[in-house]
């Protein structure tokens, strides 16, 4: 909050709903001191005056509810805004679900106070219906939820509430109606509604830019965002000289009469149609705002823009680095066609230069496996239309960097992966390896004029599941072993050997493999799983697509992970599960010579399926002081290289590369 005394009065009405030792209140307060008073009279609130992280940045909300949330110590959280006014046993009725472990993320009705208030009541709803409208004036959720999509999203000005929703939506969980946590709100004056009408117009049109999946719902539940615009533009046409300017003008006012009967039922009928006008002006203004290219861009450009845990931890470094001097940022897309998108890359290059890009920074290309080019003519043209990006890329002066997560793909992208990936290095200003095995075979295989080894981060995956409640989900029983396999299954990831080598297990030992592959793998899987069952394994493959939360769900119930790579460079799996605590069950390779062998079951990669079926079988005679000890040491693992630490050795490596551009 900022500014707005009549937290006074929340905090009183708060304070006869706490009836447990338990319950902590936290305000966090960007005032600068200026409610000091209303803070030395509830010393029973931890008053936290709010200092922003990076000083050169705007303050938005999202920012200080997650200076909140970080100072809580509770399980569950509730929010609620300056000026509310909580019903008696709202408290109570509002956190009751998430005590009694029925629902992760609920809210309430909110009643308008104020009598300048257009509308009386949002999210008037049944117990248990989805809420319409996601607002922290009243919301409550698990700690376990809030960790899973890492809080509230601190780049958005407003709507960083329903923005936190609907990525918890994302991961299967919908927010659930308490009808009885009715929260009053005072919404202040008709200015102050007007203000809030135009912020949440311009919040609309950010929340969509990154949900579009979202829109044409919510075009259809919003109708006001398209009419009143439309209606705007009607009434332009009214003023112009036209020969029908009468006819316009009285569809003009036909429609807003229409509207207006619509909303009789208002105690402010004119109100509405004004907010409605503001709400829309707003979210046309933020559209074409965010439509018209800034001219200023980031230096370095992070390809591909997709939705990677690697690159989400790396970048989440950057923006706690709080750095303002080398600028980083995803690499645009300018449409949802993946051929599109490809076809156009040469030609941004030299508008990319012009707008500041200094650097492109390249994880991955899989985005060039297009679907259509199959055969050699069509094969090579896509191999030489890369080649034309990055030559397009070096004429106008942008450096290009590559991370060699893998030194060869796992699943064929070129014509001819090496000589592509040989290209690329040659071109390359850096190459970055994640270990040192890596970089030495990068070295011997492309000889890259410079090379940096910069290992990945800690892959943390926060769940909403407990580790009972998913086992019974899996049919596991709670004394059994259970060692699993996730993500994807291709044939790289040697799941068939790991099913080969599941015959005749201990009956304490259960074996989940949950994931996607080829229709033509996932056939050969089901054939082979079905054979090992018949021998008295307990053993499942779950083919689909995991959410975060299902993929987490799997790790934190998971006594031992399986990765029987038959060749591999780096492994997120690996490392997601050490940072969960899972000791795993690997290869002796020495590209996993990074894995602490303390917290991992090896076996001779040479003996292929029978030392991965002896490494299995060992798994229940190993003690549980001997698990607890392996989980211990996979925990020291995730606090070797923090992603903070990782972007700085980045960001230092462009200053590098800039600073031997500019000499």
């Amino acid at each position: 909050m900022k500014d707005e005394p009549e937290i006074a009065q929340t905090l009183k009405l708060i304070d006869t709903q706490f009836d447990d030792a338990y319950m902590e209140c936290i305000v966090v307060d960007a005032s600068n001191g200026r409610l000091r008073d209303i803070a030395q009279l509830n010393p029973q609130v931890q008053w936290i005056d709010f200092k922003s992280r990076n000083s050169k940045r705007k303050i938005t909300i999202a920012e200080q509810r997650n200076v909140g949330v970080r100072a809580s110590s509770g399980e569950d959280i509730v929010f609620c805004d300056a000026g509310g006014s909580p019903e008696p046993g709202w408290l109570k009725a509002l956190t009751t679900p998430l005590l009694a472990k029925k629902h992760v993320l609920v809210g309430g009705p909110v009643r308008a106070t104020n009598p300048n208030s257009a509308k009386i009541w949002t999210n008037l709803q049944s117990d248990g219906e989805e809420i319409q409208y996601p607002t922290t004036a009243n919301l409550a959720l698990t700690r376990e939820a809030f960790d899973l999509v890492d809080g509230f999203n601190e780049d958005l000005e407003y709507g960083s509430d329903a923005d936190l929703v609907w990525r918890l939506k994302e991961q299967g969980i919908t927010q659930i109606c308490v009808a009885s946590a009715v929260m009053g709100l005072d919404g202040g004056t008709k200015s102050r509604e007007r203000k809030r009408a135009w912020r949440y117009g311009k919040a609309l049109a950010d929340l969509l830019s990154l949900h579009p999946k979202r829109r044409s719902a919510k075009f259809r539940s919003n109708p006001e965002i398209w009419i009143y615009p439309v209606l705007n533009l009607v009434a332009i046409l009214a003023l112009l000289p036209l020969g029908f300017s009468e006819l316009i003008a009285i569809l003009f006012f036909t429609g807003n009469l229409g509207l207006l009967i619509k909303n009789r039922s208002s105690r402010h009928p004119f109100a509405v149609l004004a907010n409605h006008y503001i709400y829309g002006w707003g979210f046309t203004y933020q559209l074409f705002r965010k439509k018209i290219p800034t001219c200023k861009l980031a230096e370095v450009l992070i390809y591909p823009a997709d939705d990677i845990r690697y690159l989400e931890e790396l970048l989440k470094g950057f923006k706690d680095l709080g750095e303002r001097e080398t600028r980083v940022a995803l690499f645009p897309k300018l449409s949802l066609s993946n051929t599109l998108n490809i076809a156009l890359l040469p030609f941004l290059s030299p508008l990319l230069r012009m707008r500041g890009v200094r650097i492109l920074h390249i994880h991955w290309l899989y985005r060039f496996n297009l679907i259509w080019a199959r055969g050699d003519f069509l094969g090579r043209l896509v191999e030489n239309w890369f080649k034309f990006w990055i030559y397009s890329m070096k004429l106008v002066g942008i450096k290009v960097i590559w991370t060699a997560h893998n030194v060869l793909p796992h699943n064929q992208i070129f014509r001819d992966d090496f000589s592509i990936r040989k290209f690329l290095v040659q071109k390359c200003s850096s190459v970055i390896a994640l270990s040192n095995i890596a970089a030495d075979e990068l070295q011997k295989i492309f000889t890259p004029q410079r090379i940096e080894v910069i290992p990945e981060g800690p892959l943390l995956h926060p769940t909403t599941f407990s580790k009972a409640d998913f086992r019974n989900r899996l049919g596991v029983p709670e004394e059994n072993i259970l060692l699993v396999s996730l993500g994807n299954l291709s044939s790289y990831k040697g799941i068939a050997d790991l099913l080969s080598a599941s015959h005749n297990l201990n009956p304490r030992l259960s074996i989940r493999i949950a994931g996607w592959c080829s229709k033509s793998e996932e056939h050969e899987l089901e054939s082979l799983c079905e054979e090992v069952r018949a021998s008295g394994t307990d053993i499942q493959v779950i083919f689909g697509k995991l959410t975060k939360n299902e993929f987490s769900g799997y790790l934190h119930s998971a006594d031992f992970y399986a990765a029987p790579f038959r060749k591999v460079t780096n492994s997120g799996s690996i490392n997601a599960a050490l940072t969960a605590r899972i000791p795993v069950v690997i290869p002796d390779l020495p590209s996993l010579n990074w894995v602490p062998r303390e917290a991992a079951v090896t076996y001779p990669p040479e003996l292929g399926i029978r030392g991965l079926a002896e490494a299995i079988g060992s798994l229940t005679t190993i003690s549980k002081e001997k698990l607890d000890s392996m989980k211990s040491i996979a925990t020291a693992f995730t606090v070797q290289n923090p992603w903070e630490s990782v972007a700085e050795r980045h960001i230092s490596l462009y200053k590098q590369i800039l600073y031997e551009d500019e000499s």
